[in-house]
């Protein structure tokens, strides 16, 4: 029995050499020693690719958050520059809490100017917390406006000084010696109607608002007797997202603004005064002053602040 046992676990029989032959001829062909080099195929591990794929998506997100950063302030600069037109309405329905704020808003009580239009003076300080870019600069350019309220029969027109061949260097009282283009030309400008605000501005339904534009920066022309006009002196023509201005020296951070004045008024306050008036009645029954704006195309109303009360404007000389 044992020796059976020890026949059924025989180790098996190999080959002979001839067998060996023929088969390692079949396994392996004749081939040159060019076809016999193997091709290799680099394969990475799963994760590496994971982390690859990852790396490029974070960059790609970072380069497309730059480019969107990089759009939105272009088109904040170029807000700053879009007129705004001669009608323009808007859906803001209160004054408060605009992104734009206007405070220490000081004026004086000026009624005598060139051509039938009140000369007013108004200094404030501006700080700018919207997403947009505030054109600071006066002309029709601007985005700082004087509203003002008058009678439907009133159509008011605005005529200011320009830059001509001819202009001179005039020296103003305030600021004191102050060096500024005296300008014998003057043209129409364009000014906005705003349809639709009286409620908003608390104004008569038998008025109309308007959006008045202030005169030119550094720009004067004489008034009478030789006296040149109140300069506008803002010395930035643009104000940024997060940035304020104002300048509390006197005749520097003031806006200047031609107000036209109905006939019966223009016939009491002619170009060489009375300069100062305590506001009387007839005032009130042929405009209203209402307050300073920063409108935006686009975006509307976005600053606001009233004026101050007749019994709070000041002589000109002291803004």
């Amino acid at each position: 029995m044992s020796k059976n046992k020890r026949r059924t676990h025989a180790r098996p029989k190999m080959p002979d050499r001839e067998n060996r032959k023929s088969r390692q001829s079949v396994v392996r062909p004749n081939h040159s020693e060019a076809e016999l080099q193997p091709f290799e195929v680099r394969q990475w591990p799963t994760w590496s690719v994971r982390v690859q794929r990852r790396q490029f998506y974070s960059i790609a997100s970072i380069l497309l958050t730059l480019l969107l950063v990089s759009l939105v302030a272009t088109i904040q600069l170029d807000t700053s520059s879009v007129v705004l037109p001669t009608d323009y309405s808007f859906s803001e329905t209160t004054l408060t809490r605009l992104p734009v704020t206007i405070s220490s808003v000081e004026s004086c009580g000026c009624w005598d100017g060139p051509r039938g239009q009140a000369e007013r003076k108004f200094k404030y300080s501006i700080s700018n917390r919207s997403s947009y870019s505030v054109n600071l600069s006066s002309g029709p350019g601007s985005n700082v406006r004087l509203i003002v309220a008058y009678p439907n029969s009133f159509t008011p027109i605005v005529t200011q000084p320009i830059s001509s061949g001819q202009s001179l260097d005039c020296t103003s009282g305030t600021p004191h010696g102050y060096l500024a283009s005296c300008d014998p030309d003057h043209a129409q400008i364009n000014i906005s109607y705003l349809p639709g605000t009286n409620r908003l501005f608390a104004v008569p339904g038998n008025y109309r608002v308007w959006a008045l534009p202030s005169v030119p920066n550094n720009q004067m022309e004489i008034l009478c007797q030789n006296t040149p006009t109140y300069p506008t002196v803002v010395g930035q023509s643009e104000l940024l997202p997060g940035k304020s201005y104002s300048d509390d020296r006197i005749g520097y951070g003031d806006w200047v603004f031609y107000i036209p004045l109905p006939r019966t008024l223009a016939k009491q306050f002619g170009p060489c005064g009375p300069e100062i008036v305590p506001g009387p009645s007839t005032i009130d029954a042929n405009l209203e002053v209402i307050g300073i704006a920063v409108i935006v195309p686009g975006a509307g109303l976005i600053g606001f602040a009233p004026v101050p009360s007749e019994s709070l404007l000041q002589d000109p000389s002291t803004l």
